[in-house]
């Protein structure tokens, strides 16, 4: 499946989609992530974003949280397995995943280090 293909997600009260950013594909995670299992439909997400990812031989991707309110532990733990898929992969595949997060907004920098500290070759946390 091709970056332009990929289905945005419009929940109620959030939404995903993918944009590509000066040859960089960018995810944009907006709103409330508080689903009792938002891995329904992140999880699937995630995996063909993966997959285009991997089809383009692109090097370095974004996921832009600068305007999530609030994402629960289940909605990082579809994030975290999208991390695990990478790091799965022979490390000449891998890809850098780079979180850009609000720097008025506190919990997601500390919402989000775990990810980077099980994987610190491959992602970072920066303020946008």
């Amino acid at each position: 499946m091709a970056l332009e293909e990929i289905p945005s997600i419009s929940e109620d009260k959030f939404s995903v989609n993918t944009k590509l950013i000066e040859r960089i594909p960018n995810v944009f995670i907006e709103g409330t992530v508080d689903l009792p299992d938002p891995g329904i439909v992140l999880n699937p997400y995630f995996e063909d974003f993966h997959n285009a990812i991997m089809e383009r031989g692109s090097r370095e991707v974004k996921i832009n949280i600068d305007e999530l309110e609030y994402i629960n532990s289940s909605g990082i733990k579809s994030i975290i397995r999208y991390v695990m898929k990478i790091l799965s992969l022979p490390p000449e595949k891998q890809y850098k995943v780079k979180i850009a997060y609000n720097s008025e907004k506190d919990w997601q920098q500390s919402s989000f280090k775990p990810v980077t500290l099980l994987a610190p070759k491959i992602v970072e946390i920066n303020p946008k």
